[in-house]
C-alpha cells in the first residue's frame, strides 16, 4: 500500500503511532469486512512511525508486522479504500481532522487517549474501543452522544459501528460554543491543582 496524497474530505481518520495496544490490525479486519459488503469508504491513517505500511515497509514489532501483512494481503479489497498518510505535519493533522466525518480509536487499551480528546475537541463524531479512560472522557465532556462504543479486539463490532457511520445521516457538528461549554468541565488547569493538591499531601523529607 503506497502512501496517498492528503484526502480533503473522507469517512473516518485514525491518528496513531505504530503501537500494538492502537488497534491497526483490528480496524483493518473491520475495513475487509466492510469491503467485502461493498461499501465505498475512505479511511486516512496517521501517525509518526506508521511509514513501515509503506511498499518495502517492515516492523519490528510482531503484531505490527501481522498487521502489515494482513494490509498487503488484502491490497485489492483495501487500497482504494486505507490511506496510509505516514507522518504530517501538524497543520496537516488539523486539516485531517477537519475533514473527517469520524475519528476511530480502537486501542486495547489507553493511559489516556489523546485522539478522542482531540476529536471532541473538534466537534467530531468517535468510534472508540469501550474502555475505562475513553469511557471516562466521554461521561466527563458529556459527550455520550458524539461517540460509538465497542468491544476492545473485536473487528466485527467495528465493523458494525462503522457501517452505521456510512449508512446513517451525519450527525450535525458542534457548535463552538457547545464544545467550548463540554470541554469546560475539565481543563489542563483542574488537573494541575488536583496534582499540587496529592503532592501536599505527601509527607516532608526529613
Amino acid at each position: 500500500v503506497e502512501t496517498a496524497p492528503l484526502p480533503l474530505k473522507f469517512d473516518f481518520y485514525f491518528p496513531a503511532a505504530p503501537n500494538p495496544h492502537k488497534g491497526h490490525l483490528v480496524l483493518f479486519q473491520a475495513c475487509l469486512l466492510l469491503a467485502q459488503r461493498k461499501f465505498d469508504f475512505r479511511v486516512a491513517v496517521s501517525g509518526v512511525g506508521i511509514g513501515g505500511f509503506q511498499d518495502g515497509g517492515k516492523f519490528a514489532n510482531p503484531v505490527m508486522e501481522e498487521a502489515r501483512w494482513f494490509l498487503k494481503s488484502h491490497a485489492r479489497e483495501l487500497g482504494p479504500r486505507v490511506k496510509i498518510l505516514g507522518e504530517v505535519a501538524p497543520e496537516e493533522v488539523d486539516a485531517l481532522y477537519a475533514g473527517a466525518r469520524c475519528v476511530l480509536s480502537p486501542s486495547s487499551y489507553e493511559g489516556f487517549g489523546f485522539p478522542v480528546a482531540e476529536a471532541l475537541r473538534r466537534g467530531k463524531e468517535i468510534l472508540c474501543t469501550d474502555i475505562p479512560p475513553f469511557r471516562e472522557q466521554l461521561v466527563l465532556y458529556q459527550a455520550m452522544d458524539r461517540a460509538g462504543l465497542f468491544p476492545p479486539q473485536d473487528p466485527a463490532r467495528l465493523a458494525e459501528a462503522m457501517e452505521q457511520v456510512l449508512t446513517r445521516t451525519p450527525t450535525p457538528s458542534l457548535t463552538r460554543q457547545e464544545i467550548d461549554r463540554r470541554l469546560a468541565h475539565w481543563t489542563w488547569a483542574d488537573a494541575a491543582q488536583r496534582c499540587i493538591h496529592q503532592l501536599s499531601k505527601l509527607p516532608a523529607h526529613a
